[in-house]
């Protein structure tokens, strides 16, 4: 009974396998192909520049050019005052600082980064009772 039963399972197998499609090949580029492909490729494609670019898009690469030098320089002012904040936290032991006027803080997680939370509705409720009286 287990004879006919692997025998039917084995059948069943090789039909399936008879009716699946043939893998297409693997295509494959030699180093060397790749090398020569590199190779040409070293100059624009195309005329390069157009002679004298229009002014509306000189104008729009200067003020892009100019907003991501202004992007740049803000980011950079933005990491010094984070370090700054968090040398000032550790220095006075302070975890959490509430922002202004918000229902959010700053707090310190474990890879020292400033993190924004939320004060949860309970002590909100609470805080602003407390404020009242």
């Amino acid at each position: 009974m287990a004879k006919k039963k692997v025998a039917a399972a084995t059948k069943a197998v090789e039909k399936k396998a008879a009716k699946k499609k043939p893998a297409a090949p693997k295509k494959t580029t030699s180093r060397e192909t790749l090398d020569a492909v590199r190779a040409q490729q070293t100059q624009f494609e195309g005329d390069g520049f157009p002679e004298p670019p229009p002014k509306e898009v000189c104008d729009a690469r200067d003020n892009y050019l100019e907003a991501k030098r202004a992007a740049a320089a803000a980011s950079e002012k933005k990491a010094d005052r984070h370090e700054r904040l968090v040398e000032l936290m550790h220095e006075h032991n302070i975890d959490r600082i509430p922002l202004d006027g918000e229902n959010k803080y700053f707090y310190l997680d474990a890879s020292e980064k400033v993190k924004i939370g939320t004060v949860p509705k309970e002590k909100r409720d609470n805080r602003r009772a407390a404020e009242k009286k």
